[in-house]
């Protein structure tokens, strides 16, 4: 950087000296300090973020997709060889792929693969009379990997050829910077006019003017800013009056959810009003955990209130319908001995539904990826060595895999050829 993002170039006020004060205006003149010094560091961090995003970021300040797909990529998540797709491409079922100056095949963008997809009829999205799959990734201890799992899996999801909408409902809103929101510039566009705090504190009724579309192809953002804890105490202020408010997000999603296969929803840590509003519209949960003893009783406490406030919600007249809750073990770290011993004993303990089979190790390369504000599925290669890239997808695509089959398990139209599979 050509700048020292620590350096301080403020000037210091003039004050005037403390002892000259009278009581109340000494306590008013440290309040002011204060706040202060909390201003000036918000706004070291300010700055270095910025430049964060301006180096992420494409030159016009647009995050953009840059990975592409060989042939050979996309024929086999299409489920055919080469030769087949180029069979298609000989008949007219599908556009021939482009050609380089030497004549070779460039490789496809994932908008190029979705196309292919949607002409050969392979979506495997839901029955059009069939409801979406919403999802939430929960759970209030902090650093279990909410977030990251949740970023991930809808881009897996909009990879395999779904529908998604991301919904960021944590006012933290670290899944909107990875999926390339920038607040300030989004406020000041005249296309983007409302934020989910208006919708949900009832300043606008209309749901759908709250989605943006997103870098990655097949994935529309709500994005969430930390004005989005204000609708918690907007909510929490009205319960008592008006118990439904808690089901605004689920009328929401429900009012735009024909564009969608799949919702994914990354709610607040704490458990507010807000994330009973999530809890009250999801249809499935994924519970992430890390495999330590201080995680494993947070989740246990975090499922007890949750089944507790939605108890509540139940007997006031609200449905819940999940079609599955179920812990993904993250973070694991095999030279652990504490790790090896819960994972070990929870997949004793645990059934196939309430636990996922795949345990995500902790890998260098989500923590490498995040640094340039990316997941390691806009990665165009590794970022180290090329054995932990492949892990880590492997990992990443076999967790949400098992996602996937749960998404589909909760569609009719698909029970016959997931039987058929062995799957059903």
């Amino acid at each position: 950087m050509s700048e020292q993002p620590f350096s301080d170039t403020s000037t210091e006020s003039a004050k005037k000296p403390l002892t000259t004060l009278s009581h109340d205006a000494l306590a008013r003149q440290r309040s002011e300090d204060s706040l202060e010094k909390i201003d000036n560091l918000s706004g070291g961090f300010e700055g270095i973020l910025a430049r964060v995003r301006e180096s992420a970021h494409s030159p016009n300040r647009t995050k953009v997709l840059e990975r592409d797909f060989t042939m050979g990529w996309v024929a086999e998540k299409l489920g055919y060889s080469t030769e087949g797709l180029r069979f298609k491409e000989s008949e007219g079922a599908i556009p021939p792929q482009e050609k380089d100056a030497r004549g070779r095949r460039v490789k496809y963008s994932l908008d190029q693969f979705r196309d292919i997809q949607q002409k050969l009829e392979l979506n495997p999205g839901r029955g059009e009379s069939e409801n979406p799959a919403v999802i939430a990734c929960a759970n209030f201890k902090g650093g279990c990997g909410k977030t990251t799992l949740s970023v991930h899996m809808a881009q897996y999801l909009a990879i395999r050829g779904y529908r998604v909408l991301f919904i960021d409902a944590d006012p933290q809103a670290s899944a909107s910077m990875l999926l390339g929101s920038q607040h300030e510039v989004d406020l000041n566009s005249d296309d983007f006019e409302f934020t989910l705090e208006e919708y949900l504190s009832e300043q606008i009724q209309d749901f759908s003017s709250t989605i943006r579309p997103c870098y990655f192809p097949g994935i529309d953002l709500i994005p969430s800013d930390i004005l989005l804890s204000g609708a918690d105490y907007h909510l929490i202020s009205r319960m008592q009056m008006t118990p439904d408010v808690l089901t605004l997000l689920q009328k929401g999603i429900q009012s735009v959810w024909k564009d969608y296969d799949v919702v994914v929803i990354d709610p607040p840590p704490a458990l507010g009003a807000l994330s009973l509003s999530v809890l009250a519209a999801v249809s499935g949960l994924v519970v992430p955990m890390r495999p330590t003893l201080v995680d494993f009783d947070s989740t246990y406490k975090f499922l007890r209130m949750i089944s507790g406030n939605l108890d509540v919600i139940v007997e006031r007249g609200f449905d819940i319908d999940y079609r599955f809750v179920t812990v993904a073990l993250n973070g694991y770290d095999e030279t652990k001995a504490v790790h090896k011993e819960i994972v070990e004993g929870m997949n004793v303990r645990f059934s196939r539904g309430q636990l996922f089979e795949t345990v995500m190790r902790n890998s260098a390369e989500i923590d490498n990826a995040s640094r340039d504000l990316r997941s390691v599925y806009d990665l165009t290669g590794p970022t180290g060595n090329h054995k932990v890239y492949k892990r880590c997808v492997s990992y990443l695509d076999a967790l949400f895999s098992e996602v996937e089959l749960k998404i589909q398990q909760g569609w009719p139209s698909n029970s016959e050829t997931l039987r058929a599979q062995g799957r059903g």
